[in-house]
Parts: structure tokens; sequence; C-alpha cells
């Protein structure tokens, strides 16, 4: 009765062997995750880094950062920065995006990213958001 399964659990094996490789593959689509420290360059400058990958050879995905940090007094100081990455290479690729032009403290701030791929279908863009600290 053993000698019956042994060619099914060798068919299963191939099987796995076969599938393994595509896991290891790039992805269809395009995911980003904020990372939670960024670095403070000076009062009017930060930049925050964003972790991406997208399938590779796409070009032109445009990652798109904001900033909202709450001052001492007045409203809260809300930038945006933008960067481009030229071709996709289907890793995870840490991308820095430097926002400027307000007023930058050390401590704890608002970001929100959204990747924004040149295809013109009905995927969404993906986005993440958390608090980041600035240091």
């Amino acid at each position: 009765m053993k000698e019956r399964f042994i060619p099914l659990i060798a068919a299963l094996a191939a099987g796995l062997v076969l599938v393994a490789p595509a896991a290891a593959s790039a992805p269809a689509t395009t995911s980003l995750q904020i990372q939670q420290k960024a670095t403070f360059v000076n009062s009017m400058s930060i930049e925050v880094f964003v972790v991406v990958q997208c399938p590779a050879g796409v070009e032109g995905v445009a990652l798109n950062v904001g900033v909202s940090q709450q001052q001492t007094v007045g409203p809260n100081n809300t930038q945006r920065g933008t960067q481009l990455i030229p071709v996709c290479t289907g890793a995870k690729q840490t991308i820095a995006v430097t926002i400027g032009g307000g007023i930058f403290t050390i401590g704890e701030a608002f970001a929100r990213a959204t990747a924004l791929t040149p295809t013109m279908d009905t995927t969404p863009n993906p986005v993440d958001s958390r608090v980041i600290t600035i240091s």
C-alpha cells in the first residue's frame, strides 16, 4: 500500500518545487510603507523614508508624501514632497522624500504617502499613513 503513494508524494513534491520560485518573483502591484523615523535636516526641511515595491520595469512612479506637524501656536505645519522613481526593480527600495517649506521641530508628526502609478487601470493607488518621529 505504501508503494502506491510514492508516485503521488513525488508528484506533490515536484509541484511544490515549481511553485516556490513564483513566490519569490516581483509583485504584480505597487506597495509602500512609511518608515517610522524621519530625519531633521533643518527647521525648514525633513526627509521621510518610504519603502516602495513595484513591478520590475514600471517607469515613472511618483511617490507623494505629506507631513503635518502640530505647532505650539497657530495652525499645523502641513507640507508635501514628491520623489519620482524612474524605473522599478521589482525589489523593495527605500526612497528618501524631502519635505520642505515649513517650520519643523524634532518630535512627532503625521505622514501620508501615496504612490501614483502611470498605468491607467482601475487598480487603486497604494496609500500608507502613520505617526512618524522627526529626529
